[in-house]
C-alpha cells in the first residue's frame, strides 16, 4: 500500500467518523479521542501537502510520524556493545552515536537492513515497524498523492462502509463545521464537556493555530 492509497485511507477513517460523530455524538466516540485522531489525520495531510511544496521527491513514511522513533535510538545504544547495561555518561555518549546513526540511515535508506526484531513479516499486531520491515515495493514519495482525488476517494469510500450515503453537503452548510468543528465548533471547548481533557484541549488548538505545520 503505498502513501496515496495511505492517505485515501486516511480520508475514508475522518468521512465515516465524521458522518457517525454528526448522528451519534459521544456514543458513538468519546469527544477526547475523536479530537485526538483527526487531529493526527490533520497533522498527516498537512506535512503531504508541505513535502510536495518543498521537495516532492521525498518519501514520507506515515509509520514514523510519533514518539516511536526514540525506539531507534534505544535499538541503536543497545547494539553498540556487548554491555548488558550502562552508566549515565555511557547512556549519553551512546545516544549521541544512536541519533547520528539514524540521522545517516535516515538521509541514506538504502543502507538500512532494518532490525530483525522488529520485523513485521508473518507477525499481527506489531506496531513498532520500520519501511525496511515492510517487504513491500510502493511509491511513498509525496508526488503520488494527488490530495483532492485521495479525499473524495475517501469520501466515497466512507459511504460504501458506513452502507448509508451521508448529506455531505447539507453538514458543511454552516460554513464553519470541518472535520475538528463536526458542529461548528471545536467541542473541547464546549462549556461543560472535556474539562479534564486540558492535553487535548491544548493539542486542538495547536493544529488550529498552525504550529505543527508551520514552525
Amino acid at each position: 500500500m503505498g502513501l496515496a492509497e495511505q492517505v485515501q485511507k486516511l480520508s475514508t477513517y475522518t468521512h465515516a467518523v465524521f458522518a457517525l460523530y454528526r448522528r451519534h455524538h459521544q456514543k458513538f466516540m468519546k469527544l477526547a479521542l475523536y479530537a485526538d485522531s483527526m487531529s493526527i489525520v490533520k497533522i498527516i495531510i498537512a506535512l503531504v501537502a508541505c513535502y510536495q511544496a518543498k521537495d516532492s521527491t521525498i518519501p514520507l513514511y506515515i509509520i514514523q510520524i510519533g514518539t516511536d522513533r526514540k525506539e531507534g535510538v534505544f535499538s541503536q545504544i543497545q547494539t553498540q556493545d556487548h554491555a548488558c547495561n550502562c552508566d549515565i555518561l555511557q547512556l549519553g555518549q551512546k545516544s549521541c552515536i544512536g541519533a547520528e546513526i539514524n540521522r545517516i540511515l535516515e538521509e541514506n535508506p538504502d543502507l538500512n537492513r532494518g532490525h530483525a526484531q522488529r520485523s513485521i513479516r508473518n507477525l499481527k499486531g506489531e506496531d513498532r515497524i520500520n519501511p525496511a520491515s515492510l517487504g513491500i515495493e510502493a511509491d511513498f514519495r509525496v508526488s503520488s498523492v494527488d490530495l483532492r482525488t485521495e479525499y473524495d476517494g475517501g469520501r466515497q469510500d466512507a459511504a460504501n462502509v458506513l452502507g448509508w450515503k451521508p448529506d455531505w453537503e447539507a453538514m458543511w452548510e454552516q460554513g464553519s463545521n470541518d472535520m475538528l468543528q463536526p458542529f461548528g465548533r471545536y467541542e473541547l471547548e464546549v462549556e461543560g464537556e472535556g474539562r479534564d481533557n486540558n492535553s487535548f484541549i491544548s493539542a486542538v488548538n495547536q493544529v488550529r493555530g498552525g504550529e505543527y505545520f508551520y514552525a
